[in-house]
């Protein structure tokens, strides 16, 4: 990737995290445990099969979609919304345990790339926890 392009993507990067953060003109909301995260459909729809499936058979009630989650924790959903706008995935400073709990719900919501970081850094981590 040249040095322009790559600027350009770290810029639509951090753009789409500060939408996630302001929650600027939102017109969904994922309800998981007792979070409700707001957010936008378009990006939903283009980032996962499963919100594609899901946006296109909920019903809007005051111009607003509501979808219910219950396979996931609050903790690994915020770190894979943020995945979803960003494309990006950090997973320092996260307990191995809510790494190793992404793997199925990456797996559900169809974020194929990132199934295999998760187990990846938590055979690192263990492997330095048995070495120290």
């Amino acid at each position: 990737m040249s040095q322009i392009s790559t600027k350009l993507h770290e810029r639509f990067s951090n753009d789409f995290a500060q939408l996630l953060e302001t929650e600027y003109d939102y017109n969904v909301v994922v309800k998981v445990g007792n979070q409700n995260f707001k957010l936008h459909s378009l990006i939903l729809y283009q980032r996962s099969s499963f919100f594609r499936k899901e946006l296109s058979t909920e019903t809007k009630k005051n111009n607003i979609i509501e979808i219910t989650l219950t396979h996931i924790s609050v903790e690994s959903f915020k770190i894979l919304v943020k995945y979803i706008y960003t494309g990006k995935i950090t997973f320092e400073g996260v307990e191995p345990s809510t790494i190793f709990d992404l793997l199925v719900p990456s797996n559900k919501l169809v974020f194929k790339k990132i199934i295999l970081r998760p187990y990846k850094l938590f055979a690192l981590t263990s492997l330095r926890n048995i070495l120290n």
